[in-house]
């Protein structure tokens, strides 16, 4: 009896201690698998870590690039606006200094009598003057008795009432880009101020006119100076500046084909016209 109660206890042991050391075994396994997951984990973490590394990395260079990039865009835009803004600047300077009227500066020098003009434009009667150049081209300019009898024509058809047409001054030109009138150009306004003395109760407007090239604004500018060039050769000849006004209109009311040499150039012209 005795020897089958220890038989059975020596089994039981050997059950509980078969138990134990089953459990102990998935214990173990379980505590490997464990770390071989946490082994895991890190590697694929340190993996993740150096990907986003690389991904940020290169994106900041990417976004250098881009800020890089656009600086050079913008000092070059800013170097593109500054020579903008100079090349305007000079051209603003150009056009003030310019548009001073030339009767602040210069000296005042004894008018001339209408009759000293009168004999001038007599004498020039007999001869044929050449064309005068004018920028791109040279102009005939009519000769003085032609010039002569259209303003005869025109001033009486004033001082009568009537309509009266704008007279093309033929052979008033000026230096290229400029509102100084050539040497020639005397010889016409001469002949002018002849007429205008004779017809003292009339009013003229002296109109400048350009061709279409350049810029708009300029072209008005250069117009009104050369106009008021004439004005001022006109008063030094002896009439009166209240009958006299000076208006420049640039490349407006073109007489020919701005589309070529020939035709620009007639349309750089001085005309006069009547006032009411």
């Amino acid at each position: 009896m005795i020897n089958r109660i220890l038989l059975i206890t020596f089994i039981l042991v050997l059950v509980a201690m078969l138990g134990w050391c089953s459990r102990q075994q998935r214990i173990d396994d379980a505590s490997s698998a464990a770390a071989s997951a946490a082994n895991a984990a890190g590697e694929t973490l340190a993996g993740a870590t150096e990907k986003a590394a690389a991904t940020t990395a290169a994106v900041a260079g990417q976004a250098a690039a881009a800020a890089g990039a656009a600086m050079n865009m913008a000092a070059q835009t800013a170097g593109a606006a500054a020579d903008a803004l100079s090349g305007t600047g000079e051209k603003a300077a150009a056009m003030v200094g310019s548009t001073t009227d030339s009767s602040d500066n210069e000296v005042v020098e004894p008018a001339p009598k209408p009759e000293d003009f009168a004999a001038a434009a007599t004498e020039a009667e007999a001869t044929s003057t050449a064309g005068a150049t004018e920028e791109a081209g040279d102009k005939a300019e009519p000769s003085p008795p032609a010039l002569t009898q259209q303003l005869e024509a025109t001033l009486t058809a004033a001082t009568e009432g009537t309509d009266a047409s704008a007279i093309v001054l033929e052979g008033v030109n000026f230096l290229s880009n400029s509102d100084e009138l050539t040497p020639e150009a005397a010889a016409v306004l001469d002949v002018v101020i002849a007429d205008l003395a004779s017809h003292s109760a009339v009013k003229v407007e002296i109109a400048g006119y350009t061709d279409n090239t350049g810029d708009p604004a300029y072209n008005v500018t250069l117009s009104q100076r050369r106009a008021r060039a004439v004005v001022d050769y006109l008063v030094k000849g002896g009439i009166d500046t209240s009958r006299l006004t000076a208006r420049g209109y640039g490349a407006a009311s073109p007489i020919a084909d701005n589309a070529t040499a020939e035709g620009r150039q007639r349309n750089r012209r001085v005309e006069l016209h009547v006032l009411r």
